[in-house]
Parts: structure tokens; C-alpha cells; sequence
């Protein structure tokens, strides 16, 4: 596997909370699969598997703070009503839900690394993530990029506005369509070979004021054991 490859995988782990948040959360649709079987060495398989496909029933319709609990970490649904699985597998899980406001999304998805350093990571992660201001469909409103310390692992945090130069304007009005995400992106603490992000981002014609509290809700929520 080289770079490229890893490359590829993270921008699509990065772009897919956009095209996600597109996605019709009532009708659920796998959207990217970011980690092919080959990318992932089998004992580092088998634990993800085991956090993010666990063995209980899911239900169609997610309580609040829904727990998808795991050997290996556990992932908390966002603690309000509405959501449900779009999609989970052995390298991600997929919530959304949908309001008068418009789509939601929530996801936490591992993928392969090669950098080992803390600011080789950091400097992958900035890199990648970055590429979609380059992104003809959309114009950056806004983008952060920061390290932060708050967990005991490396751990950068990418915040960023888009608006969608696309035209998918809604019967009722003609503002265009904005998309908040708001990612956590941290070296695998247990593994060198492994990362993970934790992704929450919003989709509507308005900026809605709260998102960093919703975002900053579900990211605490997702935690090793």
C-alpha cells in the first residue's frame, strides 16, 4: 500500500461528510468505503469489527446517546431524538437525521496511516484535509485547522463552512446550500498503523449557531474503553 493509496482513502473519509450530509437519511445508502479489506491487517480487523458491528440488534430508529458499544471503543449516538444508521461496516458508522432545518450527519470512521510521528500525522492530516478548498463545487466560507490537547493521544481539529455552488435549490427558497462540519482526526492509540476521525456536520440554507456544542457532544462521546 503507498501513500497515494492512504491519500486517497483519507480525502474520501474527509469529503464524504459532505456528500453524506446530501444523502436522504430516510432512505439509507452506503456512501464511501474508505478501508478495503487489504488495508487492514487482520488483527487490527478484528478489533474494529468488534467495536463497530457489535453483536445486539441495532434499532432502525436510535434512541438519544444510543451506545454502539465494543472491545475495542465505543461509539455514543448524538443525545437528542430522530437519528438513524445510514451505514456501518467494519471501518465506520454512519448516523443522520433529518430536521425542518435541514440533514444532520454523525460518523466515525478508522482509517491507514503510514506516518507515525505526532507532526508528520498532524502535517498528513492538514494536507489532505485541506484539498477540499480546491473543490470546484464548493466556495470555503471558513476553515480551521488546530492541535488539541484534550485527549491523551494526537488529535488535530478541522472546522470548516462550505457553501454549495451546485444548484439544489429548494421549492420554497432560492438561498443556496450550506454545509458546517466540525472533525476530530487522532492517531489510533493503539495501534501505529491506524487512524480515526469523528466527524459531525450540518446541511441547510441557513448556518446554524449551535453546531460546535452538537459536534463538540457527539466527539465526547466516542471514547476507548
Amino acid at each position: 500500500m503507498n501513500n497515494k493509496i492512504i491519500a486517497q482513502t483519507l480525502v474520501l473519509a474527509t469529503l464524504a461528510m459532505v456528500f453524506v450530509s446530501c444523502a436522504n437519511t430516510d432512505t439509507p445508502k452506503p456512501q464511501v468505503k474508505t478501508l478495503e479489506k487489504a488495508q487492514i491487517k487482520s488483527k487490527e480487523k478484528t478489533k474494529t469489527q468488534a467495536s463497530l458491528k457489535p453483536e445486539k440488534k441495532t434499532p432502525k430508529v436510535l434512541p438519544p446517546n444510543y451506545l454502539f458499544d465494543g472491545d475495542y471503543i465505543n461509539i455514543h449516538s448524538p443525545n437528542s431524538d430522530g437519528w438513524s444508521v445510514v451505514d456501518k461496516s467494519e471501518s465506520k458508522v454512519v448516523v443522520g437525521k433529518r430536521s425542518d432545518k435541514g440533514r444532520y450527519i454523525a460518523k466515525v470512521i478508522f482509517f491507514s496511516i503510514l506516518t507515525t510521528g505526532k507532526n508528520e500525522f498532524f502535517d498528513f492530516i492538514q494536507k489532505e484535509t485541506s484539498k477540499i478548498n480546491n473543490d470546484k463545487r464548493y466556495t470555503v466560507v471558513s476553515s480551521e485547522f488546530k492541535e488539541t490537547g484534550k485527549r491523551s493521544y494526537p488529535c488535530v481539529m478541522s472546522k470548516q463552512i462550505l457553501r454549495d455552488k451546485k444548484i439544489e435549490k429548494s421549492s420554497t427558497s432560492t438561498d443556496a446550500l450550506m454545509t458546517q462540519i466540525k472533525s476530530l482526526y487522532c492517531k489510533d492509540p493503539r495501534s501505529e498503523s491506524m487512524g480515526f476521525m469523528i466527524g459531525y456536520s450540518f446541511r441547510g440554507q441557513k448556518i446554524i449557531k449551535d453546531i460546535d456544542k452538537q459536534a463538540d457532544d457527539f466527539i465526547a462521546g466516542v471514547e476507548f474503553p
